[in-house]
């Protein structure tokens, strides 16, 4: 099976990958913030364009959960949050084991030209047969690793943490059957 698709990434992956940042930044203990007023900055995170948005987002959905309050500015704030990601990304992995596909072509010698001259071979068919796959797994991992420092002036205080989200697919086939789907992901389930 190949999967075609109109954007840099799948949709597959990048569902895998938003589930990832979900994962890594509600690992993220902002707890100690709760009514700061925090400005949120991402100048450090170097993630693609299409997946910053949904992080900051992700991001600042956090903080307001723990309980901040997020400032626009760096001057109405009371603390400065700034994160980076270490990385983020899908790793494919493709294991099979089957029986190769092969060729055979049936010749046929013609003799009926003179003895001087050496004897043509002609194709008479040929037999090609597909690759029979026995099972075959293919995943795929995508990983999103995020750091934060928070910094303020009055009180002033420093604090630093990480968090490592992860989400996975497998699709696999036993005697062509398939693909059954094995995930974490919500909504990725065949």
């Amino acid at each position: 099976m190949r999967v075609t698709t109109t954007t840099t990434r799948t949709a597959t992956e990048q569902i895998l990958i938003s589930s990832a940042i979900q994962r890594s930044v509600k690992g993220l203990d902002l707890d100690f913030l709760k009514g700061a007023k925090v400005f949120v900055n991402s100048d450090y995170l170097t993630v693609g364009e299409n997946e910053k948005p949904f992080l900051v987002g992700a991001i600042q959905g956090h903080l307001l959960r723990s309980g901040c309050l997020i400032m626009q500015t760096r001057e109405e704030s009371n603390a400065v949050i700034s994160f980076r990601n270490g990385g983020i990304g899908v790793d494919n992995y493709d294991l099979k084991v089957c029986v190769p596909g092969f060729s055979y072509n049936r010749i046929s010698n013609d003799y009926s030209t003179p003895p001087t001259v050496l004897p043509t071979v002609q194709q008479v068919g040929s037999i090609t047969t597909p690759e029979f796959s026995v099972y075959r797994n293919c995943t795929q991992v995508a990983i999103a690793s995020l750091f934060y420092t928070v910094y303020a002036s009055n009180p002033v205080f420093y604090h630093a943490g990480e968090s490592v989200g992860q989400a996975v697919r497998s699709d696999f086939w036993i005697l062509g059957l398939g693909p059954l789907t094995n995930t974490n992901v919500l909504g990725l389930r065949n």
